[in-house]
C-alpha cells in the first residue's frame, strides 16, 4: 500500500460582469519548514523552534486554527504581491496585502472550508477557500498566496504554505478566489 499526501491549489479571477475564469489548477509546491517542523513536534510531543510570521523564533507545536473572520489578514488563506522565490525557510509572504479598499489592499472574506470527504474512495480531502475583492478603482496584481495558521490560545501566527502564482491582474470591482485542498490517498 502506498500513501500519498498532497495539497491542491486552484485560483479563479472574478470579473465585475459576474464571470469567473480558472487561472491555476495544480499541486501546491510550497510547504515551508514551519509546517513539517510542527508535524514533527506533534508526533514527538516535543516543542520545536518555529519562526512566526514576524520572524521571531517560538518554541511550539500542536493545535492550530484557520477560522479567520471577515477582514482578518493574520491567518487563514492570505494573498500578496511579492515575487521572491519560495524557499523552505520562508516564514511569511514576501508582501502580503492588508484588508481594505485602497492601493495595496484587498477585501478579505471569512475563511471557509468544506466538510471532510469520507466517501467510499481511497482518497480523503477537504477544501479551504477564501475570496478577496478589489474595491480599489484600478487593477491590482496578486503574485503570491499562502496559508497562515494561528496558534490556539495565543495571537501568534505561522506560515505553513507559500505559493507563487505569476502576475494575476484583478480588475476593479473584481476579485480572486483561492482554494487549497489537502488530500491523502491510500
Amino acid at each position: 500500500m502506498k500513501l500519498k499526501f498532497g495539497l491542491r491549489l486552484r485560483v479563479w479571477v472574478h470579473y465585475p460582469n459576474g464571470k469567473k475564469k480558472k487561472i491555476i489548477d495544480r499541486r501546491s509546491r510550497s510547504y515551508v519548514s514551519a509546517f513539517i517542523t510542527n508535524v514533527r513536534g506533534s508526533w514527538s510531543n516535543t516543542p520545536q523552534t518555529i519562526k512566526d510570521t514576524g520572524g521571531t523564533n517560538r518554541s511550539y507545536y500542536g493545535n492550530n486554527q484557520l477560522n479567520a473572520g471577515l477582514g482578518d489578514t493574520t491567518y487563514g488563506i492570505v494573498i500578496g504581491n511579492g515575487f521572491s522565490d519560495v524557499i523552505p525557510a520562508d516564514y511569511a509572504l514576501a508582501n502580503k496585502y492588508t484588508s481594505g479598499v485602497g492601493s495595496g489592499q484587498m477585501t478579505y472574506s471569512k475563511q471557509n472550508w468544506t466538510p471532510f470527504n469520507t466517501g467510499i474512495s481511497n482518497k480523503r480531502s477537504f477544501e479551504l477557500y477564501r475570496y478577496f475583492g478589489n474595491s480599489y478603482s484600478f487593477p491590482q496584481v496578486v503574485r503570491e498566496c499562502g496559508i497562515y495558521v494561528k496558534q490556539a490560545g495565543a495571537s501568534i501566527y505561522y506560515c505553513f504554505v507559500r505559493d507563487l502564482l505569476g502576475a494575476i491582474e484583478i480588475p476593479p470591482n473584481g476579485g480572486i478566489s483561492i482554494n487549497y485542498t489537502p488530500e491523502i490517498t491510500i
